[in-house]
């Protein structure tokens, strides 16, 4: 389970609802490339760039209630 630091919301800004880690779809959740393993002759060993799509964290967190915009989608027990 993912420990939240203290600097991170608790809950959802907009819902209170709890948050879940959410992987990076395009660095799948590595916060980065392997630059080496792309072109092994420009680049050396260890050189990796940072996603740009995470910012290197490789997820983010998200709201559980899984917004599709500003505001919570209305479910069962969750208004």
């Amino acid at each position: 389970m993912e420990t939240l630091a203290l600097d991170e919301p608790a809950g959802c800004e907009v819902c209170g609802a709890d948050l879940e880690w959410i992987e990076c779809w395009q660095c799948l959740g590595d916060g980065g490339f392997d630059l080496y393993e792309e072109d092994p002759i420009f680049y050396a060993p260890g050189d990796r760039e940072s996603c740009d799509e995470c910012g290197g964290q490789g997820g983010w967190l998200g709201c559980t209630m899984k917004h599709d915009s500003a505001e919570c989608r209305e479910t069962e027990g969750h208004k």
